[in-house]
């Protein structure tokens, strides 16, 4: 759900930035800014309807601080740390970046950049869906299964990034963002069943809270870094950066977990 709402973004917010719209209204030129404000009103619609609506569950047990020293002296939620840095660069970048290499790179319309974002998305949705069901089939502990598929999704990630490099032309770059999407898009969903598999139940929430924020440090660090490089040296240098800390994340994540 999450990835397809992002498909559906990228397309409407790039058209609407993007298209002349005195011929439908007769006095509104659309442009980045009033994309966003549609988007960020639209966001305050939906967040004012769950609140509304979601009715939640009762709670239970007692209220205390998580025991965060505990879970970072296993080396295996540690190794699950690094990796979600990593991937969490990797995906933000990426999301961040389609947009403008197309057209810095590809030389193509915001709007054809838009819907290959949309693309990536949506094979991204796949990508979760494929490797969950995949995850589950996989025999072994609780851990192994989601293990192993992250492990493969964070490499085959690298791969897609190659992809990207060598693509020349709007069709072969369109291919190479669909095939990374599935990865680098699929991946939450196992990276954080096998994060709860290896906690105690009652440590599931601090062990995700610190996944997340994983995730997000990288998100919030490497996109500036990754426009500065592209600025300086170019995309490809930044995509090739990409594909190395993915294949960080798989032998980090492979030497941590999934071996076992």
């Amino acid at each position: 759900a999450v990835t397809g709402g992002s498909a559906v973004a990228a397309i409407l917010i790039t058209r609407m930035a993007t298209t002349d719209a005195a011929e439908v209204l007769g006095f509104v030129r659309f442009d980045w800014q009033a994309a966003f404000l549609v988007a960020a009103a639209l966001a305050v619609v939906v967040a004012g309807v769950t609140a509304w609506r979601y009715e939640g569950k009762p709670g239970g047990g007692d209220l205390s601080t998580p025991d965060v020293r505990a879970l970072l002296d296993d080396p295996s939620y540690r190794g699950l740390l690094i990796s979600g840095l990593l991937l969490g660069a990797a995906v933000f970048t990426t999301t961040s970046y389609v947009v403008p290499h197309v057209t810095d790179s590809v030389a193509a319309a915001a709007g054809v950049g838009g819907a290959m974002l949309a693309t990536t998305q949506l094979t991204g949705s796949a990508g979760r869906l494929v490797g969950g069901e995949v995850a589950d089939r996989i025999p072994g502990t609780a851990v192994r299964g989601p293990a192993i598929v992250l492990a493969g999704q964070a490499a085959l990630a690298g791969v897609g990034f190659v992809g990207v490099v060598f693509a020349s032309g709007e069709a072969a770059t369109w291919l190479a963002f669909g095939f990374l999407g599935v990865f680098v898009l699929g991946f939450p969903g196992v990276y954080y069943a096998t994060m709860t598999a290896m906690v105690d139940d009652d440590e599931v929430g601090a062990a995700t809270a610190g996944g997340q924020t994983a995730l997000n440090t990288g998100g919030l660090v490497a996109p500036p870094l990754f426009g500065s490089v592209a600025e300086t040296v170019g995309y490809d240098t930044g995509w090739t950066a990409l594909a190395v800390l993915s294949g960080v994340a798989a032998v980090a994540i492979w030497l941590s977990i999934a071996r076992d």
